[in-house]
Order: C-alpha cells, then sequence, then structure tokens
C-alpha cells in the first residue's frame, strides 16, 4: 500500500509497537472493528517480536509457554504444557500469530519505521491523532492521521551496555555476548553483576556451558522470585498442590495497606518465594523453579552483597571497589557480565505520558502511567476497554510503576501486587463475559477448571471491599512517594 499523504483518508486505527502489547492490541481490534477497518501498525524494529528480537539468546520465558501469547491464539507446535519457550521460539510464535492476524483485516505493516510527534488534533466537531512516520536512519517523513493510536511502547526494553571500567586487563560484556567470550576465554573467571532474573539466565547458561569455571554473583540487595513450582505444579500435583497465581497476589494485596510493605516482602518470601533468603530486596515479578534455584546455589562461589562501582588495575592486579567501600582482588582476565539496567530499570526514564489523552484518541501502553507491571496484559485489557467505550468508567487505577521502582523497591512490589488484583477485577468485570475466552494469558488457567472456579468464586466472595482496599492502599503509595497515580475516572 502507498504510504498515506497528508490530507487523505485517516486510518481507523494505527498501532504503535508489534511486541506483545501492540499484537494484544491488535487482537482486539480484530475482535471490535469490522474486516474493512484500515489499520496500520507501524514498528522501529525490522520484524515483530517487540523485546524478543533483541533479547540475548539464551533467554526463556518466565512462564510456561501456552499463557504467553496473542489473544488466545495457540502455539503451533506440540511441546509439554510446562515447556519455557526461548527467544527465537517466541519470536517465532509472535510472526505467526501476526501473520494469522494479518488474514482477517486490513492491515498496512511498517516494519523498520519510525513514529514521532504523536499529538491529538481537532477534526471538525471529533478528535483524531497525527504522528510523523519516517523510515528507520533517514528524516524523510510522512504525516498520518487516524481516529484513534494505540502507543504501544510496552516496557520500551533497552539492551544493556558493557559497563566501563578503568581497567584494563578485564573483559566487559552484555548477556549478548556472553558465549562467545566464554568460548575465547576457557577458564577465565565469571562475574555476573545483577541478581536479577537475567543474572539467573546467566549463571545457568555459564554453568551449561563450562560447569567448572568460578562464578561470582554480584547480587546488589537481592532478588527474590515467585516459586514456578508453587503457581505451576506438573502432573497430578495440579489438583491438589501449590496454589494459582490470583490467590497469591490476592493475599499480598490484602496484606498492604500502603505503609507496610516490608511486611509484605517478608510475607512473600516466606510462603511463596524460590530463594527464600529474607536480604533479598526486590521482587519484580520473575518466576524461578526449585531445580533452578539449586543449581545456581550450587554453581556460584561467591555472592556479594553489595553493588559494584569499579575494576580499577592496581600494582597486585586489578581490584574491584565496591559501593560500600569494600575492594576485592580480580583475577587479570575475568569476564563481567551486565545483568543490570535492560527492563524498568534505565539510568534515565521514559517519558511521562497519560495513558488516556485528554480527547480519547491516544492511548498509550507504558510503565510510567500503568495499569498493570505486565504490559502484555495491558496491551489486553486497556484495548478492549476503548474498544468497547468503557475505558474511563472501568475504574482502573493507573501508577508510574517505573518512578516507584527507583524510588522504593519493597513498595513497588507491594504496591503492583495491589494494582494487579484491583484493576484486572475492575477491567474484566466491565467486559462482557465473553471476552474472557479469548484472554489467553490467563495463569490461572494451568490449573483444572474445578481449581479455577474455586479461586474465583473465593475472590468473588470479597470482591467489593478487597477492591476498596487496594484502592486505598494505591492511594497512599501515591501520597507517600509523590509519584504519578490514581483513577483515570478522576481526571
Amino acid at each position: 500500500m502507498a504510504e498515506q499523504a497528508s490530507g487523505c483518508e485517516p486510518y481507523d486505527l494505527v498501532i504503535i509497537g508489534a511486541g506483545i502489547a501492540g499484537l494484544n492490541a491488535l487482537h482486539a481490534a480484530s475482535v471490535h472493528l469490522p474486516s474493512s477497518a484500515r489499520i496500520l501498525l507501524i514498528d522501529k524494529k525490522d520484524a515483530p517480536g517487540g523485546m524478543w528480537t533483541m533479547a540475548y539468546d539464551y533467554v526463556r520465558l518466565h512462564q510456561p509457554h501456552p499463557f504467553f501469547t496473542v489473544g488466545a491464539m495457540e502455539w503451533s507446535w506440540k511441546k509439554p504444557r510446562n515447556y519455557l519457550a526461548r527467544r527465537d521460539e517466541v519470536r517465532s510464535h509472535l510472526a505467526h500469530c501476526l501473520r494469522k492476524l494479518r488474514e482477517d483485516l486490513t492491515l498496512d505493516l511498517r516494519l523498520g519505521h519510525v513514529a514521532r510527534d504523536l499529538r491529538e488534533v481537532r477534526s471538525g466537531e471529533s478528535w483524531q491523532a497525527e504522528l510523523e512516520l519516517q523510515p528507520k536512519g533517514t528524516k524523510r517523513g510522512q504525516t498520518i492521521r487516524a481516529r484513534r493510536v494505540i502507543d504501544a511502547a510496552g516496557f520500551n526494553y533497552a539492551a544493556p551496555e558493557p559497563i566501563r571500567f578503568s581497567s584494563a586487563n578485564v573483559t566487559s560484556i552484555t548477556p549478548a555476548d556472553l558465549q562467545f567470550t566464554l568460548a575465547q576465554s576457557p577458564g577465565a573467571p565469571a562475574y555476573v553483576v545483577g541478581g536479577g532474573k537475567t543474572g539467573m539466565d546467566t549463571i545457568l547458561a555459564i554453568q551449561d556451558q563450562d560447569p567448572r569455571r568460578a562464578i561470582t554473583l554480584i547480587n546488589g540487595s537481592g532478588t527474590y522470585f515467585l516459586s514456578r513450582d508453587m503457581v505451576f505444579p506438573t502432573g497430578l500435583r495440579r489438583w491438589y498442590a501449590g496454589m494459582p497465581p490470583a490467590l497469591v497476589y490476592h493475599d499480598c494485596a490484602m496484606r498492604f495497606d500502603g505503609h507496610n510493605e516490608e511486611e509484605v516482602r517478608a510475607h512473600f518470601i516466606a510462603h511463596y518465594a524460590t530463594n527464600s533468603d529474607p536480604r533479598s530486596q526486590n521482587y519484580v515479578w520473575g518466576l524461578l523453579s526449585e531445580a533452578e534455584n539449586q543449581r545456581i546455589e550450587a554453581g556460584v562461589q561467591t555472592k556479594v552483597w553489595d553493588y559494584l562501582e569499579d575494576v580499577s588495575d592496581t600494582p597486585d592486579g586489578p581490584q574491584m571497589r565496591l559501593r560500600s567501600g569494600a575492594v576485592h582482588a580480580v583475577a587479570p582476565g575475568s569476564i563481567f557480565v551486565a545483568c543490570t539496567g535492560s527492563l524498568l530499570r534505565r539510568n534515565v526514564e521514559a517519558e511521562w505520558k497519560p495513558c488516556l489523552s485528554p480527547n480519547d484518541a491516544i492511548l498509550s501502553i507504558t510503565t510510567r502511567d500503568a495499569m498493570h507491571v505486565l504490559t502484555s496484559y495491558s496491551g489486553f485489557l486497556l484495548s478492549h476497554l476503548l474498544f468497547s467505550g468503557k475505558l474511563r468508567s472501568a475504574g482502573l487505577f493507573f501508577l508510574d510503576l517505573e518512578s516507584l521502582l527507583t524510588t522504593n523497591k519493597q513498595a513497588f512490589a507491594a504496591a503492583s501486587m495491589a494494582q494487579s488484583y484491583h484493576n484486572v477485577m475492575m477491567g474484566f468485570g466491565a467486559l462482557p463475559r465473553a471476552l474472557r475466552d479469548h484472554f489467553g494469558l490467563d495463569l490461572n488457567r494451568w490449573h483444572p477448571k474445578l481449581r479455577q472456579l474455586i479461586a474465583l468464586y473465593s475472590l468473588r466472595k470479597t470482591a467489593h471491599d478487597d477492591v476498596q482496599h487496594c484502592r486505598a492502599a494505591l492511594h497512599r503509595v501515591v501520597d507517600r512517594f509523590g509519584v504519578h497515580g490514581g483513577m483515570l475516572a478522576d481526571r
């Protein structure tokens, strides 16, 4: 299709971003809009898949693969239900979902294009959205208008950069270079900088390639993970063991009063975490199995509960300096792998913008004015509510999760669980029940139908009071930490 010239008939919908959030928005459009609706899908990358086109090659899903999808679209393979898909497998599935959606849509796909200067403009008695569309790497732009735009930036994932050190005698890399560097440096000690999901993946990848290599984990203030064995039990245990994820987060949400995030953290670690070290301070919705945790604990020779400041050369050899002021000798040729800063932890926060523009022409799915920590959930729920005309009235509570994480990690964890429960209950309560069948992201579907129904019944019994409790706690968080947040209906 030729590029739209300024003044031509506007698109019915423009979606910016072909990752999991944008593709779920596109799926919602396929449910609500006629097949004749003119839709433009833009992504600056050359393939669909969002962060999965850029992530390191050994990354795997946190959850069983059927629950990472677009709408309720099934994976086009036969793998065990608990299989954790790898990067290229996820990327292939998302590309498959896009191909299937294109069969039923009038879709103009612009990969390798950048959208700039997104804004609302008046058009007669109504409002539209306008943007400048540019092929990546050029300054030649085209003005595009649309009745609606969904800006599905999501996490706006940025691949980590190597850490810059003063020392010339150590190697600093990102996870993307891990496999090659290990092969080129047999026996060199490995330092994994960051104790989050990327760090755990990296330790396991090093063990897979060279089980005898010395590994040091620079753990910061520590990360704890939800036990995958608890929320996704296998075999017959699915019928009686573990706990559906909704009940875990409901339990923590009901304990959080807006002030007691330390109490919630301790409760989560004691009852739901895989790695139950009470010193751990960070929870960013990661999952880890007991077997993975055991391998990691056995494979790490040294765990440093501190932050790395620099590695410098001294007459006695390289030496690393930590934030606490402690120093440790480092063997020449050691490999430092940067495993922080790619997701929700950038040095520079993404620009804050309202989730919904003043005249409802632009929906932005980001972590700055967020309705859920999982942008996949946001892409699904917000888009369906938008097309249903119920987004402003659905009773959702929005929160600047990125700023809250920077301000107070424990409050982020507790508040994001309370927000998740609140908004999932309110969002689905505002939508027709039939749309729940399209929600293939629902992690509770892992459990047999009977257990799902029992969990749903227990949540619904006290839903009204529980929602009010969460809302009050979230208002207190906004007041305490001075972050953007509140009810969309109050704006």
